[in-house]
């Protein structure tokens, strides 16, 4: 209990200091904004299923979960580390809590502590999930596709995480979009580049984007299936959505090989290509930009095969 309240106590520090540095004046209103969305979320919740409260608490404190970096700090000072994230994370959905006992809403309350409780005993650090993909064989991906066996390994849990969610919100029409969260994923496999050898490998065998787009849109199909398949037996008289959503995967995709390769230097390490993507991405989805989108696709397509052409023929 003295190393619990310890750590509680070095977290309110540590707030008080974020507080100092960002400015109280800022805090302020920024504090009344987040009020204001914060009571309007609670009475949503409030009068929604149970399980909504738990997605959305999961998400959010999941997330975080996965990304904390002082699993080893609180080891060292806690022999039980899952009970201190217990704390913390209770701590957090207090107001929350408070205003369930509040609406007597005592289900809500038991389903939350419980997706609290099953989040603080999970290994912290997405550094420590990773290692599970160590053990999985990815020798099924084409040599071709490189980029999906490395993509893999880096972002196994959030492909995981990210098939989780679209199969439990396949029971509302919603639930497909997360495929358009899975190709924005698969789009940061081709944020690096190969080196000259790997590429020469390749390249002179003919056909080159072509083969690329092909294999890289066959692969986000394949991972995009668990989902796909869930939603359509759901929401079978809708199955025209998830064609529009696939293709709009699809494209995202094919256009982030044809980025990449428009830009591809031999010496260059990354592109950070998450604007081009956003921006195409965002095109696609207001509707009315589907015709910039469709001409930034094909220029891209004719400035690849152009440089590639200039630089490596």
């Amino acid at each position: 209990m003295d190393h619990l309240l310890y750590i509680l106590k070095f977290r309110l520090k540590q707030t008080w200091r974020l507080f100092e540095e960002a400015g109280w004046g800022y805090l302020i209103v920024l504090l009344l904004l987040l009020l204001g969305v914060m009571m309007r979320s609670l009475d949503w919740l409030a009068m929604a299923p149970p399980h909504y409260s738990c997605w959305a608490v999961g998400l959010i404190l999941g997330g975080f979960h996965l990304r904390r970096q002082d699993g080893l700090f609180v080891k060292t000072l806690s022999q039980t580390p899952a009970f201190v994230y217990f704390s913390e994370y209770l701590l957090l959905v207090s107001p929350l809590l408070v205003f369930f006992i509040f609406y007597s809403n005592f289900f809500h309350i038991l389903l939350l502590i419980l997706t609290i409780g099953i989040i603080s005993v999970v290994p912290t650090g997405v550094r420590d999930l990773r290692s599970l993909s160590s053990e999985i064989d990815f020798r099924w991906i084409p040599l071709e596709a490189f980029e999906w066996r490395s993509g893999f390994r880096r972002m196994f849990v959030g492909i995981l995480f990210l098939n989780i969610i679209g199969i439990l919100g396949s029971f509302y029409v919603w639930g497909i979009l997360v495929l358009v969260l899975l190709a924005l994923t698969v789009a940061s496999f081709y944020d690096w580049t190969e080196s000259r050898a790997l590429f020469n490998v390749f390249y002179y065998k003919g056909n080159f984007i072509v083969s690329k787009i092909k294999i890289g849109v066959g692969l986000f199909l394949l991972s995009s299936l668990p989902v796909l398949l869930f939603w359509i037996v759901l929401n079978m008289q809708l199955w025209y959505i998830s064609v529009v959503v696939l293709i709009l995967g699809a494209f995202i995709v094919a256009f982030s090989i044809l980025y990449k390769y428009a830009h591809y230097f031999p010496d260059r390490i990354r592109l950070y290509n998450s604007v081009a993507i956003g921006l195409f991405t965002g095109a696609v989805l207001l509707g009315v930009f589907i015709p910039v989108a469709i001409g930034f696709f094909i220029f891209y397509w004719y400035k690849c095969k152009n440089h590639l052409k200039m630089y490596f023929e």
